[in-house]
């Protein structure tokens, strides 16, 4: 795919998130030209670009007419950026993504999933962020170690469509099965996750539950 093609892509998803023109009544009290809907567009532009600092987005932002009439932002700087990203809202952003996720299932309910007789699966799974210690007091779990870890559950609705409708984060010292019953629920989907997930009690509540699922840890012998 060539850069223009690229950009244009980028900006239908921009369009299609519908964020841009969001406001906060907190952020965005004196702001003139950066709110929190243009800095959460940047901020997807950054991902699905897989850029790496805001002074490449800052510098994608000049190069790209179309980007910036989108965005409503002529330029901005990394500093500007980086001070707006800083005070951004994470409930915005958590509503963005709930509301996102509910969509894709709601287009993709008639899908069967992976094949008819495996049908739709839910796997869940953990990712550990490491934080520095002088940063990272808030999520501190030993005397060397600060982090949290992020719970995701993604949807497979069909071998080429699998996206993520569910995450909970929590400190690293939170152990996975604590949180497992609340990516679980009882629906017509197979959820897969790891053994560091289960306790008897949850089987019990999801056998329970009528809910299916199977053990994704390997077999050993």
């Amino acid at each position: 795919m060539d850069n223009n093609k690229k950009f244009s892509v980028v900006c239908q998803c921009l369009k299609v998130l519908n964020v841009l023109d969001y406001r906060s009544i907190f952020q965005d009290h004196r702001s003139k030209k950066l709110f929190a809907g243009s800095t959460i567009g940047l901020h997807v532009v950054a991902q699905l670009l897989q850029l790496k600092s805001y002074g490449e987005l800052s510098e994608q932002l000049q190069a790209h007419t179309e980007l910036a009439q989108i965005l409503q932002l002529d330029s901005i700087s990394a500093s500007q950026l980086s001070r707006k990203t800083k005070s951004l809202c994470t409930s915005s952003l958590l509503a963005l993504f709930t509301h996102l996720a509910a969509e894709l299932h709601g287009q993709t309910r008639h899908l069967q999933g992976v094949s008819k007789s495996i049908g739709r699966l839910q796997v869940i799974d953990a990712t550990s962020i490491s934080l520095p210690l002088f940063l990272g007091e808030w999520a501190k779990c030993s005397d060397k170690k600060c982090g949290v870890v992020l719970h995701t559950r993604v949807m497979v609705a069909s071998p080429d469509i699998v996206f993520p409708n569910k995450v909970i984060a929590s400190t690293a010292h939170v152990h996975e099965s604590a949180v497992a019953m609340e990516l679980i629920q009882s629906d017509d989907t197979t959820y897969v996750m790891d053994r560091g997930y289960s306790k008897f009690k949850h089987f019990r509540d999801l056998v329970k539950e009528r809910c299916s699922f199977c053990d994704s840890a390997p077999r050993m012998g």
